[in-house]
This record gives C-alpha cells, structure tokens and sequence, in this order.
C-alpha cells in the first residue's frame, strides 16, 4: 500500500525510482518465499531490501502522545516489550540458523576431502541439534547415518555391531523426526523412504515400511512420475523379501498378486504421466 502511495498518488517524491527499483525486486522476492523453497542468502537478501525500501518509504516520525497512568500508556509499553522479545527471538534463531549452515558447509568440505563418514554425521549432528525446528537439517542427519551405517557395514559386520545398530536407530529417528517436524512436505517423506529401503539387509520389516512411505510420497507428489515408479520398485522388492519369507499357500499367492497388481499399475502411471521419446 505505502509503495501504491508513493508512486501514485505522492508524484513529487523525489526517490521514486529507488522506491520502483527496490519495490520491484522486493515483490520478486516476497513472491519467491511462498513459491519456492527459502535459504539463508534468500532470506538475508529478502530482509535487506525490506529494511532499505521501509527505509524511503517510512522516512518521517511518528510521536504518539499519551498521559501516564493511561491504558494508552500501557498498551505502548507492553508494545515495545512485546517487539523487543520479538526482535531477541528473531536474532536468536537467525545465529542458530547460521551456525547449522556453516556446520553443514563444513560436513560438506570434509567429505569433498575424502573424510570419514563418523567425522560427517558428528558435524551435521551438531547442526540438526543446534536448529531443531529445521525438517532439512533432520533429513540430513538421516542421510549421513546411512551413509556412516554402509561405511561400516563395509569393514567389519561382527566388529561392527553395535555401531551399526546405532547407526540405523538414529537414521530411522531422524527420518521420523523430519516428518513430524513437515508432515506436508514430500522431501522429508521421500528421504524417510531411501532410509527404509537402505536398512532392508539390517532391520527386518523395512520393505514394507518402505512401501508404505513411498505410497505417502506418492500422495503428497502425485504428478511425479518419478514416485509412482518408486513405488512399484518397492513393491518389487516386498514381494521378493515376501516370496521367499512367506510359507506357500493361498494367502501368500494373493498377498503377491495384489503387491504385483500395484507395482504394474505404479509403473503404468509412471509412464503414462512421463512418455518415452522414440524420436531420433
């Protein structure tokens, strides 16, 4: 509104081409946050040209008068109370938001540099626990106990145990954490699912637990191909872990015949959603 006023109706200003510049990417960037997904430069941009176009349009000073002893009074004391904590909240999630960053890029920088798994899930550890709040830090962490969980299952399975053990506890507890922290968002979901289908070999019961967070995802995205074909390859592989689990019978015939019924319809829908090309 103030930026509708100054441009339309106040034609004398004389920054209106700074209030059009700034005002122009603003609303570029204002739309960005609600139709993609936001990070720390986004959101240290967004806030830095909120504070320079509130800077030429809110250039002159209120002075509220009020009496002592008046609710007036009191409502605009409890109003600079109320900002100040607001501002202390803010500042201090944005140092946590920061430091989760800078560990994460750090995680990343040792990794590149050929470290150990167990050095880069301590460093995203310690960003996942400084912003609790964060779903992406929590899919993170799940993602690097995996891949610490496939680094050791690859030295020593016996000597390993316990760590393995460890390892896939906290991977399948971060995936859940993510999901409780966004239940709407399909990343998190997604993430839940990779994290299933990788501890098959270690934890019993994975597979389906993987069909049944792929099916999620699949609500969440239906128009992505690449989740109905998720879907039927974790089909796949519960009734290859079934067929030779189940004992034969009419019950495990059927069992079979559904999870291939839906596995073929997964992958029809795929495709259909994504046609192949023969063109050459």
């Amino acid at each position: 509104v103030k930026m509708a006023r100054a441009l339309i109706w106040e034609r004398d200003r004389e920054d209106w081409q700074a209030i059009a510049v700034l005002g122009s990417v603003w609303t570029m960037l204002l739309t960005s946050q609600v139709v993609y997904s936001s990070d720390l430069p986004i959101q240290l941009i967004f806030w830095v040209i909120t504070g320079l176009l509130l800077a030429h349009l809110m250039r002159k000073t209120t002075v509220v008068h009020v009496k002592p002893h008046t609710r007036s009074a009191l409502l605009v004391a409890l109003g600079f109370v109320f900002a100040g904590v607001a501002f202390v909240a803010a500042l201090f999630f944005s140092i946590q938001w920061m430091t989760s960053e800078v560990l994460v890029a750090r995680a990343v920088a040792v990794q590149n540099a050929g470290g150990s798994s167990q050095e880069v899930t301590q460093l995203v550890g310690r960003a996942a626990g400084t912003s609790r709040w964060h779903p992406g830090y929590a899919r993170a962490l799940a993602i690097s106990h995996v891949r610490n969980l496939n680094e050791l299952a690859g030295d020593d399975v016996e000597a390993n145990a316990e760590a393995i053990t460890h390892a896939a506890e906290s991977a399948i507890a971060m995936a859940q954490q993510a999901i409780a922290l966004d239940p709407a968002d399909v990343r998190n979901v997604r993430v839940a699912a990779e994290v299933s289908t990788n501890l098959i070999p270690v934890v019993s019961g994975s597979d389906v637990q993987a069909v049944e967070l792929h099916r999620y995802a699949r609500n969440l995205d239906p128009a992505n191909p690449l989740q109905h074909l998720a879907l039927s390859r974790a089909l796949l592989t519960m009734v290859d872990n079934a067929a030779a689990v189940l004992p034969a019978g009419e019950e495990r015939d059927q069992f079979l015949t559904q999870a291939l019924a839906e596995a073929e319809e997964a992958a029809n829908i795929s495709l259909s959603l994504r046609p192949i090309s023969t063109g050459f």
